[in-house]
């Protein structure tokens, strides 16, 4: 039971970051007059991210891990409220900020707290729970501008490369204990390689189902595993939180440079910035990543003690 309580924050995180992009469809005739409102309502989902990130590294070590996530649900909960009794730009935003203070602080609290009462041979797919419940979802909006005209139609395609997500992320729980974290994220990461690579020969659909799928087994759950597992007891709350500091910072840094990054190398230019850091990190893994496989959490921190 209490992993459900737990894991229904990272439900909550996976549903904010891909219900707007639905909803927007939907406000854009009313109270939604302009493409900056539009972008503002959006942003501010991850400006309250990030003060949900500095507000949990202050106070998660001293305030607990239950009491962190009580407070998270409770700003879930407010935004949503507000979000959806709104009728001006001003209460939307307000109530995408409190969701996004919420989003911020539980990305650190429920990976952490997994770890920290699970069984060390069923760690790691407890904690891949967390990225099972945070679906990777294909903006409709997106697709239309890629020439899908039909917005049932683009919801319906972001529903289905979400099922392939769910779908690979539960095969990644079954076998992240068995097979360890190094595997998984070498093949995974390889598999994300090739799916680049069959996209820019022109198969888009089956490289873009090839690389979501890749994803889903490897960087998608292992790293929220491998990151609450390797940090000290004593400064894990506040190292994860700059660790899920830098994955929001990097992910609006794509969100945002994309369309100008094509304009000015090609989306063949892209993906080879991705296949490079994709390469990097095999390297990184096999040279320097400790496996973890099947140790306690004291194991680890008295490893990594040890080479240092």
């Amino acid at each position: 039971m209490i992993y459900i309580i737990i894991v229904a924050a990272s439900f909550l995180i996976g549903f904010n970051l891909s219900v707007i992009s639905g909803t927007l469809v939907f406000l854009q005739d009313g109270i939604l007059k302009n493409p900056f409102q539009e972008e503002l309502v959006v942003g501010s989902l991850l400006i309250g991210s990030f003060i949900g990130l500095i507000c949990v590294a202050s106070f998660i070590d001293w305030f607990g891990r239950r009491n962190s996530l009580v407070i998270s649900y409770a700003l879930f909960f407010s935004g949503a409220i507000l979000f959806a009794l709104s009728e001006t730009i001003d209460g939307l935003v307000v109530g995408r900020l409190l969701t996004g203070v919420a989003l911020g602080a539980s990305s650190v609290v429920a990976p952490m707290f997994l770890a920290e009462i699970s069984q060390k041979d069923q760690r790691g797919g407890i904690v891949s729970l967390h990225q099972l419940l945070i679906t990777i979802y294909y903006a409709p909006t997106l697709l239309l501008q890629e020439g899908i005209a039909s917005k049932d139609i683009a919801l319906f395609a972001s529903v289905g490369i979400g099922i392939v997500n769910f779908i690979m992320t539960i095969f990644a729980i079954y076998f992240i204990d068995k097979l360890g974290r190094k595997p998984l994220l070498v093949y995974g990461s390889t598999g994300m390689i090739l799916g680049l690579i069959l996209s820019l020969w022109g198969f888009y659909e089956i490289g873009t189902l090839l690389y979501i799928a890749s994803f889903a087994t490897s960087l998608g759950p292992v790293v929220w595993v491998y990151l609450a597992e390797i940090y000290p007891e004593k400064y894990r709350g506040r190292l994860l939180t700059v660790a899920t500091f830098f994955n929001l910072f990097f992910n609006a840094v794509i969100a945002f440079s994309t369309l100008n990054v094509i304009e000015q190398i090609g989306v063949n230019g892209l993906y080879g910035i991705f296949i490079f850091f994709l390469i990097l990190g095999i390297f990184f893994t096999l040279r320097y990543l400790p496996e973890t496989q099947g140790k306690s959490l004291d194991d680890i921190e008295h490893m990594f003690k040890k080479k240092t």
